[in-house]
């Protein structure tokens, strides 16, 4: 009777479990979110980019003329001031606040006005080895340039300074979309990066999406990965990746982010798991 009672419990435990759960629904996110912020990995591999970075800049700062500009169709030091060019979010600061409350409310597409509230309150916290790496840039006359999509310029400011991040007020060192002396007004960040490199030796581009590195627009996923590999002697030196499996362009170069409903969305996905990488 006993070990028929304790076989019972066995199997209905799970279920119990569960019962409880009841209100919880599956969310895509769940996973890649609950490793940014559980997982020692995680840290571990933000701080292990940081500590490259710093590295690469170390070399950069000791022969610049022997440096190669981060950015593309840019040319060799020349004299100019070294530079760094960092992308703002999930790369310095972390945004994983923000998607816990939207795997909570269960939503599931892009939510402009929940993302405008939360950057206004200017409480992401800084990503392990980030502040050291652009503390240690500044430090050493390097200027720091933070190029983001962001929509609140003195939000993402006081963020920063918040979270001791060098913003040097002597020049716009924070440049969103539409700040480009080209006129191009697109996400796209290869006109703010040109207008940067214009001025300054760029160093090193620090990002957690492609397009923080060159232009993506219209590429498919296969031209990516094309584009990723033909770059493989500057990763890990002038261009550094930091880990984002939540969210980018990556993921929307599997879909037609306009017209695709939700469903289309996942079909599209789980096509791809077959495609060659």
């Amino acid at each position: 009777m006993y070990v028929r009672a304790k076989l019972l419990l066995t199997w209905l435990l799970p279920w119990l479990a569960l019962s409880g759960c009841a209100d919880v629904k599956p969310h895509e996110k769940l996973h890649s979110v609950l490793w940014m912020r559980q997982s020692a990995e995680y840290h571990a591999s933000t701080a292990q980019a940081y500590r490259t970075a710093t590295e690469s800049l170390k070399q950069a700062l000791a022969d610049p003329d022997k440096w190669p500009s981060a950015v593309e169709a840019q040319g060799p030091h020349g004299g100019k001031q070294l530079a760094v060019i960092v992308d703002v979010d999930e790369t310095v600061l972390d945004n994983s606040p923000a998607e816990v409350a939207n795997i909570k409310a269960d939503r599931r597409a892009f939510d402009v006005e929940a993302w405008k509230q939360w950057e206004a309150k200017a409480e992401a916290r800084a990503i392990d080895g980030a502040r050291n790496f652009l503390q240690f840039a500044a430090s050493h006359g390097v200027a720091v340039f933070y190029v983001t999509n962001r929509f609140d310029e003195e939000a993402v400011r006081a963020n920063l300074t918040k979270q001791q991040f060098p913003v040097d007020a002597s020049e716009d060192v924070v440049r969103l979309q539409g700040e480009c002396a080209g006129g191009d007004r697109s996400h796209d960040k290869e006109c703010r990066r040109q207008d940067i490199a214009a001025k300054y030796h760029v160093a090193l581009l620090v990002g957690d999406d492609l397009g923080d590195f060159f232009s993506v627009q219209g590429l498919t996923v296969d031209q990516r990965l094309e584009r990723g590999r033909a770059h493989a002697p500057r990763w890990g030196r002038e261009w550094i990746v930091i880990p984002n499996p939540t969210y980018g362009s990556w993921e929307r170069a599997m879909y037609d982010p306009v017209n695709d409903d939700g469903g289309t969305i996942l079909r599209k996905k789980f096509r791809r798991l077959d495609a060659p990488n």
